[in-house]
Order: C-alpha cells, then sequence, then structure tokens
C-alpha cells in the first residue's frame, strides 16, 4: 500500500512538470506570435512633404539640349536641404551652413540667404555652360578639414545617376564639369575627413 501511495505520490509530481512544462512552452509560443514586426514608414510624397513643410515654389528651369531648349516648371519643389541632402537647380547659387560635433562630424545641413558665418558655410554654384551642353559646379569647403559628398545627376528625362567626386580641401573650392546637361544635382552622405587624409576620388 505504501509502495502504490509513494507510485502515485510520484505520477502526480511527474504530471505537474509536464504541466508546467507545457505552460511554459505555450507562452513562449504566445509571446513569440505576438510579437509586432517593425514596419518602415513609406516615404512621403512631394505634395504631402510640402502640405506641412516649407518648400520651393514656383521653379523655372530652362536647359539647353541637342534636341532644344527644355523648360522644367513647377508650383512645388523639395526644399534645398531635404533629409540631409542638398538638392541644387541649375543657376542655383545657394549657401549651406553646416553644424559639427566636438568630433568633427556633419551633425545638421540648414539653407540660409546669407553667408552670414563663413567659418562654418558652404558655397554652392551649379549651371550650364554657356554654348554647351555641359555643366558646371563649384563647392567651397568653409572647414579647416576635408568634407566629402557622394554626388548624383538627373538629366532631363529624369533619371538620376550617381556620379564620381572627388573630397574638398581645406578651405578650397572643388570645381567639376560634365559633359551632359542636367536638370538637377544632389549632394548626401556629407562627412569630414581626418585633415592628413589622402585626397582620393571616387569614381
Amino acid at each position: 500500500m505504501k509502495r502504490m501511495h509513494n507510485s502515485l505520490k510520484y505520477s502526480v509530481f511527474i504530471g505537474c512538470i509536464a504541466l508546467l512544462s507545457a505552460c511554459q512552452i505555450s507562452e513562449q509560443q504566445v509571446t513569440e506570435i505576438t510579437e509586432p514586426e517593425f514596419t518602415k514608414p513609406s516615404p512621403l510624397s512631394l505634395h504631402e512633404y510640402c502640405a506641412a513643410n516649407s518648400c520651393r515654389g514656383d521653379i523655372d528651369v530652362l536647359v539647353a539640349t541637342m534636341h532644344g531648349e527644355v523648360r522644367l516648371q513647377n508650383s512645388k519643389f523639395w526644399p534645398v536641404v531635404y533629409q540631409n541632402e542638398i538638392i541644387v537647380l541649375p543657376g542655383e547659387r545657394l549657401f549651406i551652413e553646416a553644424e559639427l560635433d566636438s568630433d568633427n562630424n556633419i551633425l545638421s545641413l540648414r539653407h540660409v540667404e546669407h553667408n552670414q558665418h563663413p567659418e562654418r558655410t558652404f558655397e554652392l554654384y551649379f549651371r550650364q555652360l554657356r554654348g554647351n551642353y555641359g555643366m558646371q559646379f563649384s563647392l567651397r569647403n568653409p572647414f579647416e578639414i576635408p568634407v566629402k559628398f557622394d554626388i548624383a545627376l538627373s538629366d532631363v528625362a529624369g533619371t538620376q545617376t550617381s556620379v564620381g567626386s572627388c573630397p574638398v580641401r581645406a578651405k578650397r573650392s572643388y570645381l567639376e564639369r560634365w559633359a551632359q546637361p542636367a536638370t538637377e544635382l544632389r549632394l548626401s552622405n556629407p562627412r569630414t575627413l581626418a585633415a592628413n587624409a589622402d585626397i582620393i576620388c571616387s569614381s
């Protein structure tokens, strides 16, 4: 009788362990199923962005091509600085103030109408060459260390293509030319380089 009683207690003990294990597994499975998935928000359209932010207005861009002049007109267009990216249109001369942290990393860019702080303001000029279909771009670096941007051009059909670029030496200007007409130039991924860094151009 005592042996049966011990056997019964052992069976109950095993049953409780099995029950607890089942509960733990079930709880773990529920946690995994109900865990929310990260969904990346869709980028805003130009209309949606401009409804809540300041955008360019009444843009009129005229570019010469081998097949005649191309005119692009927009009542609304992206701002000069959008998501830390600079957008330059033909004929524009722009001033962009940059903020650096204690390690000389570029924290932010801001479009300003006048160059009131030359020690931290980039000067940009993008234009089409006279008597030529090509484009010319200049960028002045105000800082004591080299800076680098990634550059992309948009052709008259609206196709955007990444192009080679070079670091801009400290307190110097960078000048680049392209043989084909373009309607837009974008500079992204702004970054500073070490003062003694090699000036290596990307293709």
